[in-house]
């Protein structure tokens, strides 16, 4: 609201004989003291009371001074500016109901005599006092405890050592900081000395703004505490610069705002604050943890972590955007980088945000330095000797450099470089290892074997020219086998495949290889990975992961690879590939993935990049569909035992080899020549069978049997009559009976009788090794004429050959005879 000031003084003189004086007896309303250097300096003061009244003012020398004052209250925020000459060092308000006094400022300002500060003021009779303003005064104690309407208290830059509450149970607003500075952190000039952390804050269960800035927690006495525990209304709490190491801001679960800067916080918990257009200021303390509230509905208006212990693994929810809307968090304090054993700093806790990666850099004499350590996921190892500096930055916290203090490695305490790493399940303990590493110098390497001891050197083999490995053996005797050397770079092969003989235990459940940049070969079959990370393996041609459980391969820009092999079996290994994109292996020529994709979730696989593959084996793999038009270079596609319909590897040439037994194909689409084709045990005809010369080894035996109907006793089996233009011989039966009731017609079949579960068996010379059927069908003829005709001897025999057409029978070769009401099958020689 407006203010508006009445001014209302008493003149020198308005008629009266002689001025009026206080009475010794008369209780003052309101009681001020100065020191003796503000006599004669000028005061002022505001006031009001309800309905308003007239007051008297004794300024020091015993005379009374009536001043009319108004209702703030009446109309718009109205009270009276009242003002005189200081007479003595005790000025007293006398007022007719001291009761009814509801607002009292007698804050100092600049354009006040620098004298008139109070040092003291008594407002125990002002019981309907609802405000009061002291703010910039010398007042050391302060007894509001009689104040029983009391909703706002100001006493900032005071110098108060007690303040003294009873029954205010209306007080919700306190302010009794002293003037701080929270960009350097210090006080102002002219700043108060308030401090009264130790005041009884529990007498105020209203309280809703509370304002103790640099009220400093290290003048506490022994005994004292700065307890708010029972405000549990607190709305805004401003404790800047108060030296507080510890403060319990769980019951505040209304509080919106937080100024806690320039203390000594080692954590906040602020999981109780309502999120929604919260403001919390921890910038400079010493907070190593923090837990924010719910922001998954709604967001902070603005959160300042900076100047902190934090780090990017206990910063709160990464992104800008996601906790508040200005979200500061940089800088934060230099990290103590000091040596976990011999030579090793262990940053690992750091090495990610998510899945977002931090980059570490280290620098010697305020240079970059590269090559002098090893890596592993954030655990360095030093190889030389110096004194070295980290600097940490991660995408997720873009404004935040993490810098360390200097770390100094001597050279008693260089080991070798790191090659590779990879972990076992701690049940491997005690359990022999053997390793295979193939090596182009033929370095020594030794192996770290779990314990951060080093075995004895082993010199390694070239498998290139020595056709075996060099094996360094030992027993596991932790989770993590680090194998240390002189230069990761000239690993040619490595062979990390389970050995059974060392039990399930020390089955490898991840690697770290990113140094073995000149690896050409790896083998790890049949240990239990789950993914593997080849992005710093650029010259890796031949990976053999069979019998793994792997659905995630992060492959090198540039990739080499040309082989990969990853079946499972029915009974072992999890392996799926359907999962993995293989679009940067676009050199793969050969690929193996029998038995992946087991729990059927994908139906197809996208190979479309992959246009230099000449091999493909992907049995049991739960195919519905594959796509391999694009693949010109193909030679030899193996997809036994899936559920394909169809399969078009028309772009082969003569050599190709297809093998597609065990599916439900029904069409082929296929070059004119094959070397190899298998497709056995699928729904192909002698329509859709393609004839013997399609390829020197065929195989298209057990197809399954084909679906027929039955409608008006005829069956249409017309469309298997011929293969180039030899004719198919049916054979009809029910059970173990031959069945002869039907005329035939191109493979048209009429019956002149029933029949149950009829089949017909066809073969046709053209495809010698296959006997093809009909599933069974139910044959319905209603009437017929044969019956009706009276048999006789007499009656001239009629010769038919298979497919119905009337012949004189009189050349070698089976026909159906007809005689009368006889039908027989009969061979002519």
């Amino acid at each position: 609201m407006a203010k508006f000031f009445t001014y209302s003084l008493l003149a020198a003189a308005l008629g009266f004989a002689s001025p009026a004086f206080a009475d010794d007896a008369a209780t003052p309303a309101l009681t001020f003291t100065v020191d003796r250097a503000a006599v004669e300096s000028k005061m002022v003061f505001q006031i009001s009371a309800t309905d308003g009244a007239t007051i008297q003012v004794d300024w020091g020398d015993g005379v009374l001074k009536d001043v009319t004052i108004a209702d703030y209250n009446a109309a718009g925020y109205v009270f009276t500016e009242v003002d005189g000459t200081i007479a003595g060092t005790s000025i007293k308000v006398y007022a007719p109901d001291a009761s009814k006094i509801n607002y009292l400022s007698a804050d100092w300002t600049q354009a006040d005599d620098a004298d008139a500060k109070i040092k003291g003021i008594n407002v125990s009779q002002l019981a309907g006092l609802k405000e009061l303003i002291l703010d910039n005064n010398n007042i050391g104690s302060l007894d509001i405890s009689k104040c029983v309407a009391l909703t706002t208290l100001r006493a900032s830059d005071n110098r108060l050592t007690s303040l003294t509450f009873g029954e205010n149970p209306n007080l919700k607003t306190v302010t009794v900081s002293n003037n701080f500075n929270v960009t350097s952190g210090s006080l102002n000039s002219g700043a108060g000395n308030n401090q009264v952390l130790a005041a009884d804050w529990s007498k105020l269960p209203e309280l809703s703004s509370l304002n103790v800035a640099a009220n400093l927690y290290s003048e506490l006495g022994w005994s004292d505490t700065f307890d708010i525990s029972k405000n549990t209304k607190l709305a805004t709490l401003n404790i800047n610069g108060c030296g507080i190491s510890e403060l319990d801001l769980t019951p505040f679960t209304s509080l919106k705002t937080l100024n806690a800067q320039w203390n000594s916080l080692e954590k906040a918990d602020l999981s109780g604050m309502m999120a929604n257009g919260a403001a919390v200021y921890l910038n400079h303390n010493n907070l190593l943890s923090v837990k924010l509230p719910d922001t998954s509905a709604s967001k902070m208006t603005r959160l300042n972590l900076a100047d902190n212990n934090l780090t990017f693994e206990t910063l709160p929810t990464p992104g800008m955007t996601k906790v508040a809307a200005n979200y500061v968090y940089a800088p934060q304090a230099v990290i103590n980088n000091t040596l976990n054993g011999k030579n090793i700093v262990d940053f690992s806790n750091l090495a990610k945000v998510g899945e977002t990666a931090t980059v570490f850099t280290w620098e010697s004499n305020g240079k970059t330095v590269e090559g002098i350590y090893n890596e592993d996921n954030g655990t360095f190892t030093f190889c030389e000797a110096g004194e070295y500096v980290c600097k940490m930055t991660n995408a997720a916290f873009p404004s935040l450099t993490l810098s360390t203090t200097a770390v100094t490695v001597g050279q008693s305490e260089v080991w070798p470089r790191m090659l590779f790493s990879f972990i076992v399940a701690p049940e491997a303990a005690g359990k022999t290892m053997t390793l295979n590493i193939s090596t182009t110098d033929k370095q020594s390497v030794q192996v770290d074997w779990g314990n951060g001891t080093l075995s004895n050197p082993v010199e390694t083999k070239n498998y290139e020219t020595d056709w075996e490995y060099g094996t360094p053996t030992g027993k596991v005797a932790g989770t993590n086998v680090t194998v240390y050397g002189s230069d990761p770079t000239t690993i040619n092969k490595l062979d990390l495949a389970w050995d059974k003989e060392a039990g399930a235990e020390t089955k490898i459940l991840s690697a770290n290889l990113s140094k073995l940049s000149g690896m050409d070969d790896l083998t790890v079959a049949s240990n239990a990975l789950t993914s593997l990370d080849l992005t710093g393996n650029a010259a890796l041609a031949k990976l053999y992961i069979n019998g793994n459980n792997i659905s995630d391969i992060r492959f090198p820009e540039n990739c080499a690879l040309t082989r990969i092999e990853a079946q499972n079996t029915a009974e072992a290994g999890e392996n799926d590939l359907f999962k993995v994109d293989l679009s940067k292996a676009t050199k793969l020529n050969y690929l193996v993935i029998n038995f992946n994709n087991k729990n059927s979730e994908a139906t197809t696989i996208n190979l479309e990049n992959n246009t230099e593959l000449a091999t493909l084996m992907a049995t049991d793999c739960n195919l519905e569909t594959i796509d391999v038009s694009k693949l010109a270079k193909l030679a030899q596609l193996t997809v036994n035992n899936n559920n394909l319909e169809t399969v078009d590897v028309s772009q082969m040439n003569e050599k190709g080899r297809l093998f597609a037994m065990n599916n439900k194909i029904s069409s082929l689409v296929l070059p004119a020549k094959l070397a190899t084709l298998n497709v056995s045990n699928n729904k192909l005809t002698f329509e859709t069978l393609p004839s013997t010369s399609i390829a020197t080894n065929y195989t298209y035996n057990n197809q399954k049997p084909m679906v027929v109907t039955a409608a008006e006793g005829k069956v249409d089996l017309s469309s298997q009559a011929m293969v180039d233009n030899v004719e198919t011989v049916y054979v009809w039966t029910s059970g173990t009976e031959e069945i002869k009731d039907f005329s035939v017609m191109n493979g048209l079949f009429t019956f002149t009788k029933s029949a149950e579960k009829a089949v017909c068996t066809m073969t046709n010379a053209m495809l010698p090794k296959l006997s093809l059927t009909t599933v069974p069908v139910d044959i319905t003829v209603e009437g017929s004429a044969v019956e009706e005709i009276e048999a006789t001897d007499n009656c001239e025999a009629e010769y038919f050959n298979l497919q119905g057409v009337k012949v004189s029978g009189n050349e070698p070769g089976i026909y159906i005879r007809r005689q009368g009401n006889k039908t027989s099958k009969v061979i002519v020689k």
